[in-house]
């Protein structure tokens, strides 16, 4: 008898019984897009929502802008090279993103993915990590590589994407929640956010039109979490004085990334409270390389404590580290390995199956190649 799949949460969004992660995390570039203006035309149709609705139907419409397949601000013949980064600010586009922070500002398809994600929540009050957090930031990955930019060359992809983007993925994915309750009805509900680290341009460094196009970058990132803080995490000179820990010379692991371009950016100014007592005892988050996605484009969602979701999940960098520091959120609630004693173990009949996949796929080669040492 086949072992029965881990029952993930249907986040609210879904049909009950509609298995969406498992569904989301093998949806094409085309099916994605569908679904979100499908959804935020739900949304808007909703007593109440039109506001909400109107904002994903604009999120939905900068996403496409900028993505694949022919995005007329990522292939905008006026700029070039192309690039999913918007290289001018839009005036008229609707930001007016729900937050009691300045007003963020938005110019990647892979943030702004994250962003049409994260407010469809809030998570389900049984939301955890293995149920709904780690698969949510899993599809959203799978979104992400789908939308824009270029697979890493030594993944196994088979076939390899006949159409691929700007610069290489994010090298990492972000989650951010903590369990939010009403005072006075005594209901909860999990209160996240998706973001990514900073990519969506090959970064070129050609000084006859690119100049300091990656500093530029980097620098509106930073800039956005120092207005949107809530809690004191950056000051206004770090960029500028490179006071980052991954960038001190002194740091023998440094990879020179600023303040402000890691995945946890737009995460930690959303979603890190101005009490630094509640951060302490509700904020978690998990952290996801794309490297969990090399063995192939279009598979099945795993959820098994060995698989490659788990296993390229990663610890807060230096720069995140000393962020929760000073968030006075806890290290320990954002570690790698935090809830993988909950998560399932792959069927010992799973395991037989694949090892007689390896054994089959063995011998077929070892048949292959004594035919070919035929004369």
């Amino acid at each position: 008898m086949p072992a029965q799949p881990f029952a993930l949460l249907e986040p609210r969004w879904a049909n009950p019984g509609e298995g969406w992660f498992r569904a989301a995390y093998k949806w094409d570039r085309d099916k994605i897009y569908k679904w979100m203006r499908e959804t935020a035309d739900a949304v808007r149709a909703q007593p109440g929502n039109q506001e909400l609705g109107t904002l994903l139907v604009d999120i939905h419409n900068r996403v496409t802008l900028l993505s694949l397949e022919n995005g007329s601000l990522y292939k905008d013949v006026t700029k070039q090279p192309s690039s999913h980064i918007a290289r001018l600010m839009d005036s008229s586009w609707n930001q007016d993103v729900p937050t009691s922070c300045p007003m963020p500002q938005w110019w990647c398809p892979y943030d702004l993915l994250g962003l049409f994600l994260s407010l469809l929540g809030p998570a389900p009050a049984a939301a955890d990590k293995n149920n709904f957090y780690l698969p949510l930031t899993a599809v959203y990955g799978r979104w992400c590589s789908r939308i824009a930019g270029e697979a890493d060359p030594g993944w196994k992809w088979d076939p390899w994407p006949s159409i691929q983007g700007e610069g290489e993925l994010p090298y990492v994915f972000q989650c951010t929640w903590y369990l939010e309750t009403d005072p006075s009805t005594k209901q909860h509900w999990g209160q996240y956010f998706l973001g990514a680290s900073n990519a969506g341009d090959k970064f070129e460094e050609n000084p006859t039109y690119t100049g300091a196009w990656r500093e530029r970058a980097q620098e509106a990132r930073f800039d956005m979490l120092f207005r949107c803080q809530k809690v004191p995490m950056v000051q206004a000179n770090d960029f500028r004085d490179k006071t980052a820990p991954n960038m001190n010379p002194d740091n023998a692991g440094r990879n020179m990334v600023p303040y402000g371009n890691c995945a946890e950016t737009y995460p930690f100014a959303i979603r890190f409270l101005p009490d630094t007592t509640k951060n302490g005892t509700s904020m978690t988050g998990l952290a996801l390389k794309s490297k969990f996605m090399h063995k192939a484009e279009y598979p099945d969602y795993e959820e098994w404590g060995s698989s490659d979701v788990w296993k390229n999940l990663m610890p807060p960098c230096a720069n995140c580290k000393e962020l929760l520091k000073r968030a006075g959120a806890k290290e320990s609630l954002f570690a790698p390995n935090l809830d993988k004693d909950k998560a399932p173990k792959r069927p010992k009949s799973m395991m037989e199956s694949e090892e007689l996949f390896v054994e089959n796929g063995a011998l077929e080669r070892e048949l292959s190649q004594a035919v070919l040492a035929v004369p």
